[in-house]
């Protein structure tokens, strides 16, 4: 047996290949992330009981982008139309962002 075949029986001997969910990664952010559930089934609801409101439609062109402000409670959709550009899907690329809103806040009369 050659040395590397030697040392490659030793790392393989040495390394446990058994699955371990405490490891993965994506398990690992599931647990983390736990959605809200009852948050979500509420917005299926919405459409359910025909009480969802439609606020906003905005398409967007390729190599271009847009600011949607979403108030608290209201859900953002995006929607990909491969058969608009070629058939082909387009990435999304999201970028949520949480407003300091208090520097919308008047706190004194101005002065003239």
């Amino acid at each position: 047996m050659t040395d590397i075949k030697i040392a490659e029986a030793q790392v393989n001997a040495q390394i446990d290949t058994t699955y371990n969910e405490d490891c993965d990664p994506a398990k690992t952010y599931e647990r983390m992330a736990s959605p809200d559930m009852a948050f979500y089934n509420a917005v299926r609801a919405t459409k359910e009981d025909n009480t969802r409101q439609h606020v906003y439609d905005d398409i967007l062109e390729a190599h271009t982008g847009n600011a949607f402000f979403v108030k608290a409670g209201q859900v953002i959709r995006f929607e990909q139309r491969p058969s608009l550009h070629n058939g082909r899907t387009q990435i999304i690329d999201v970028q949520m962002i949480t407003p300091d809103l208090e520097q919308w806040r008047i706190t004194s009369t101005p002065q003239h």
